[in-house]
């Protein structure tokens, strides 16, 4: 492994300890000290130890935030996250891990958002920097309200992701091998989208991914493209629930961009459906009925010629 790389593995990389953190319940309460929500799993190696110590306090206060709002929500499946200045770096490093699940680092070549990923240790969280640049010192709302939301989205993630992957307390990598790729990603991010995201907050960027899949997918037909726009459907859904009327704006939208009425309500309710099962038991839901309900939306729609490709 590359010297300059080596440090970041998850392996491997030096963690920061977790801060004391306290809150009151009003002015002139006593402060109380709070539980750091993410511990020591916390790595950012820079030379500045003001930095690392700002950096540290304000994920582990997000963390917290978030399990205020969603109290049945833990992060007990964390194995590491990585606070990442060269995300390139990062990914590169964790390649013995990434691979032994059947990822390829190529696959999260080329971007520069946040992922997360499980591993036989748990999951494990690759934040770049500059995600979170944006949550410590926003120069505007926009960029405030993404650097929180992409935070959560991380860190609901680590909350589904290993209720999946280690059932009975054990790691299955291979679990529902048999169902559609799109499938488990559509779940997945329907979920972390639907518990990152706060009432008054801007849903315009999902809405935007979401009428971008769709155009991309009239350019061209094929399967990758239909499947991307399943997925964005999930994920703008997921989003758009926290707000009021949100979730009749999307549907007005999906009729706008897509041209066509849709009955989205199985795809909401098989959604919806697995997601209060999750909750409620503290166990991975049944995927098949979403699956069902993508495909007859799929199969009632005119979007659907082209597919063959």
């Amino acid at each position: 492994m590359h010297p300059d790389t080596h440090s970041l593995n998850a392996l491997t990389c030096v963690t920061l300890p977790a801060p004391a953190l306290s809150a009151t319940r009003g002015e002139g309460a006593a402060a109380a000290p709070v539980l750091a929500p993410l511990a020591d799993k916390v790595s950012f190696q820079v030379e500045d130890p003001l930095l690392q110590e700002q950096v540290a306090t304000t994920l582990q206060l997000i963390a917290a935030s978030q399990g205020v709002i969603h109290p049945w929500m833990n992060l007990h499946g964390l194995y590491r996250l990585i606070v990442a200045p060269d995300r390139h770096a990062a990914v590169l490093a964790n390649r013995d891990l990434i691979e032994a699940i059947g990822q390829t680092v190529e696959m999260y070549q080329g971007k520069a958002s946040a992922f997360a990923f499980p591993c036989m240790h748990g999951i494990v969280v690759v934040m770049p920097l500059d995600i979170v640049r944006f949550a410590v010192a926003p120069e505007n709302d926009t960029e405030r309200q993404y650097g929180l939301t992409t935070i959560w989205h991380e860190l609901a993630h680590v909350h589904a992701l290993h209720l999946q992957f280690f059932r009975d307390g054990a790691f299955q990598p291979q679990s529902e091998v048999a169902m559609a790729g799109w499938v488990h990603q559509a779940w997945h991010e329907f979920f972390a989208d639907r518990h990152s995201h706060w009432p008054g907050f801007s849903t315009d960027l999902e809405q935007h991914l979401l009428v971008s899949a769709w155009q991309d997918f009239l350019a061209s037909p094929t399967r990758r493209t239909h499947q991307h726009l399943l997925v964005r459907m999930a994920s703008a859904y997921g989003r758009v629930q926290a707000n009021p009327q949100g979730v009749e704006r999307f549907e007005a939208l999906l009729e706008r961009a897509l041209g066509l009425p849709v009955d989205w309500s199985p795809c909401a309710n098989a959604l919806d459906s697995a997601a209060i099962y999750l909750r409620e038991t503290g166990k991975h839901p049944d995927l098949r009925p979403i699956e069902t309900a993508f495909n007859s939306l799929v199969a009632s729609g005119t979007f659907i010629q082209g597919l063959s490709q």
